[in-house]
């Protein structure tokens, strides 16, 4: 960097954080690389020297780089009813561009965490319970147990990097991820089209399909190579993405059992390893994770 070379400075609030400033901040990071100088201030004064301002200053206008919903009347809603908060203003602004033109991947980050984020931050929506009083361990909880809560401010601000370096993380794994899922949207069209039955496909590179089969009723498995090794597994297809009740599980004879006495319940001679719960299966072959699959569908 030259001598006379001016770091953009983004302004947000000083004090508390939460995961809406933490991850506009790290939007902005994606977008404008490390040169940068975060401000943390309620100040008017310093805000109006920052070239960018989110979640302070109660003022939303695009043009002047302001990203706040605090204002009266707050900064919009989106067709669901969820209200923008800052990380959402400014994922509408710039997410796209951070994913590279990608309108897709762009709009599943904004289904996916963004709208989630926004929501809490509004107050909005309920949290359901995974069972009786045990509560999902979100992205929301990991954020506010790094936040020193009322410590002096210069540790907060420490605090506050921190988060953000892991927002951005989680921001370009999601990017990364979300590419892969869409690139491999048709290579499982392929191998559905040239499946002769088709309650299972055979994929023969690893590719993210829980989502993507959702949409082919009648599957009910699908076969695929184990990373590093020579061995297959046959994974049960479940009813839905956020539950985890098979469409068909596999047989109950095969539940918990390994090697030589699997192999004799299956009746396949390679099988390996049947997961209690019945969703996956694997084999020390491709012919082998084929057997048990028709098996499974015969049981």
């Amino acid at each position: 960097m030259g001598i006379f070379s001016k770091k953009t400075k983004i302004g947000v609030h000083s004090g508390s954080f939460h995961p809406d400033d933490v991850f506009a901040v790290a939007t902005l990071k994606l977008l404008l690389g490390n040169d940068i100088r975060i401000v943390r201030t309620r100040d008017p004064n310093e805000l109006t020297l920052c070239d960018y301002v989110v979640d302070v200053g109660s003022v939303y206008n695009v043009a002047q780089r302001r990203f706040d919903h605090h204002q009266k009347g707050g900064a919009g809603e989106r067709e669901n009813g969820i209200p923008f908060a800052a990380f959402g203003l400014v994922w509408k602004e710039y997410g796209k561009q951070i994913c590279g033109g990608d309108d897709r991947v762009s709009n599943k980050i904004d289904k996916e965490l963004v709208q989630f984020i926004d929501a809490m931050d509004n107050g909005v929506g309920t949290v359901l319970p995974v069972k009786a009083d045990v509560y999902p361990f979100d992205v929301c909880s990991i954020i506010a147990l790094m936040d020193p809560c009322g410590d002096e401010e210069s540790l907060v601000n420490e605090y506050f990097g921190r988060a953000v370096h892991m927002a951005q993380t989680i921001l370009e794994n999601c990017i990364y991820s979300f590419k892969l899922l869409f690139v491999g949207e048709k290579y499982i069209a392929d191998a559905y089209a040239k499946s002769g039955d088709k309650r299972f496909i055979i994929l023969d590179r690893n590719v993210e399909w829980r989502e993507l089969v959702s949409h082919y009723k009648d599957l009910l498995f699908v076969i695929e190579g184990i990373p590093g090794t020579n061995q297959w597994k046959v994974r049960a297809v479940r009813d839905s993405v956020h539950n985890f009740t098979n469409r068909k599980d596999l047989p109950l004879s095969w539940a918990g059992k390994q090697n030589a006495e699997l192999a004799e319940a299956s009746g396949v001679p390679d099988a390996l390893f049947c997961h209690n719960k019945r969703f996956i299966v694997t084999a020390a072959s491709k012919a082998g994770a084929l057997a048990l699959v028709k098996k499974a569908l015969e049981a």
